[in-house]
């Protein structure tokens, strides 16, 4: 998320809507570049929050593969 950030500012400043997909930990950092953040709870909880260990890694794959799957059905309304 946080490469987008430039590129979500650039956009708003040349007069674009941006929306963001977030969970309330980006969220902050979204609307201080003046973009939407469009909230949706991850699978992975507090794991952006936390170092990354081996025990964390484990199963990565299938975590994004639920984190895609769930952000879907959360925003689709949107």
């Amino acid at each position: 998320m946080n490469p987008t950030l430039g590129v979500q500012e650039e956009l708003v400043r040349r007069g674009h809507r941006v929306s963001s997909t977030e969970t309330e930990y980006f969220v902050p950092a979204v609307e201080a570049a003046g973009a939407r953040a469009v909230r949706h709870t991850s699978v992975f909880g507090a794991y952006y929050r936390s170092p990354y260990a081996a025990d964390a890694l484990e199963g990565e794959g299938l975590r994004c593969l639920s984190e895609a799957l769930s952000l879907a059905e959360q925003v689709e309304p949107y």
